[in-house]
C-alpha cells in the first residue's frame, strides 16, 4: 500500500495543555507515516518553533500572519495537496490524538462513494465518545451507531451519518476536487457543517469508522456557554447556504423583515438582533447565489486558489 497522505493540522497557541506535543507525537508513532502540513494562525505563543524544533523533513510550516480561522486556514493546507498530487487528505485537530493504527485502519477501508470518514471521536483520556461527537449522531442522524455500540458492539463497518465534526476527517483527494475548500462565510464554527452539505449535495456519503480512534482533548469549561444571538444567526446562516434546501424561507428578505418586525412588537431583544444581522448578511445576495451556484456545479478550485 502506497499512497501519499497529507495530515493538515491548523495550530493556534498550540502549547496549551501540551496539546502540539501529544499531536505531533501521536502522528510520529504512526504506523502508516504521513505529511504533515501545519498552518499557525498568528500564535503568540512559541508553537511554530516547537514544530521547527522537531526538524522532521516531512513537517511542512506555513506561518500565518493573522488568525485566518478554521476554514480558510484549512484550505491553504487543502490547496497544498492538490498542488503537490496527494492521495488522501487527513484534517486534525491540534488538540487531537492519534492511535498507532489509526490512519493504517482507515486506509483499508473501501471508500468508493464517500467522501469524509472519521475515526471514531472520543474524548482526552478515552473514558467516553467525545460529547459534541455523539450529539450528531442519534437514531435520524445514524440509524445504527447507538444501536449497536449499546447492545452488541461496533461492527467492523462504517456507519453512515449526515454531518460529523472536522476535528478528524480523513477524504480522499477526489473529494476536494468536486467539493473545493471551505466557504470563507464562515470564520469559525458552521463551516464543517457547511462543507458537509455540499458533500452530500454532491451524492458523496459522509460516515465513521469506529474500529479507529482518535482522542479530543479540548478544554471545555463547566456548563455550556451559549450565546444567544450568534448560534440562532449562525443556524440560519448555515441553511442559507445549505443546497440542499431550496426553498428555505429565511433567504428572503421580506420574510426576514416580518419576524424582525415580530420581535420588536413582542420586546424580544434577542431576536430582533438576529434578524437585523440576517438581513445585513442578505445584502450579499450575489456572494450568496455564487456560492450556491459555484457549490452545485462542483469545482475543485471553490475557495481554494491551486
Amino acid at each position: 500500500m502506497d499512497k501519499k497522505i497529507l495530515t493538515i493540522i491548523v495550530s493556534y497557541n498550540a502549547l496549551r495543555y501540551n496539546w502540539l506535543y501529544s499531536c505531533i507525537n501521536s502522528i510520529k508513532n504512526s504506523t502508516y507515516p504521513t505529511d504533515v502540513f501545519f498552518i499557525d494562525n498568528g500564535s503568540n505563543d512559541a508553537s511554530c518553533d516547537v514544530i521547527k524544533s522537531y526538524n522532521e523533513k516531512r513537517f511542512i510550516l506555513y506561518e500565518a500572519t493573522k488568525n485566518l480561522g478554521f476554514g480558510q486556514a484549512n484550505n491553504i493546507g487543502l490547496q497544498y495537496a492538490l498542488k503537490h498530487n496527494y492521495d488522501y487528505v487527513f484534517l486534525l485537530n491540534q488538540d487531537a490524538y492519534l492511535e498507532p493504527d489509526t490512519i493504517e485502519k482507515l486506509l483499508q477501508l473501501d471508500l468508493t462513494g464517500y467522501g469524509i470518514i472519521s475515526p471514531l471521536q472520543c474524548n482526552g483520556n478515552g473514558s467516553g465518545i467525545d460529547e459534541d461527537f455523539l450529539e450528531f449522531l442519534g437514531p435520524r442522524q445514524s440509524p445504527d451507531f447507538l444501536s449497536d455500540g449499546l447492545i452488541s458492539g461496533f461492527k467492523n463497518k462504517i456507519y453512515d451519518c449526515n454531518f460529523v465534526m472536522a476535528a478528524a476527517w480523513f477524504m480522499p483527494i477526489e473529494t476536494v476536487k468536486k467539493i473545493g475548500g471551505f466557504s470563507p462565510f464562515f470564520y469559525h464554527y458552521g463551516e464543517d457543517e457547511n462543507y458537509c452539505h455540499r458533500v452530500l449535495y454532491h451524492q458523496l456519503k459522509i460516515g465513521i469508522y469506529p474500529k479507529s480512534k482518535i482522542y479530543h482533548d479540548r478544554f471545555k469549561s463547566q456548563g455550556k456557554f451559549f450565546n444567544p444571538v450568534e448560534g440562532p444567526y449562525r443556524h440560519h446562516v448555515i441553511r442559507i447556504l445549505n443546497p440542499l434546501l431550496s426553498n428555505y424561507r429565511f433567504r428572503s428578505k421580506l420574510h426576514i423583515t416580518v419576524h424582525y418586525i415580530i420581535a420588536v412588537l413582542l420586546k424580544k431583544p434577542n431576536e430582533k438582533k438576529v434578524f437585523s444581522r440576517l438581513y445585513r448578511f442578505l445584502q450579499n445576495k450575489k456572494e450568496i447565489e455564487g456560492h450556491l451556484k459555484m457549490t452545485k456545479s462542483g469545482n475543485e478550485n471553490l475557495y481554494l486558489k491551486i
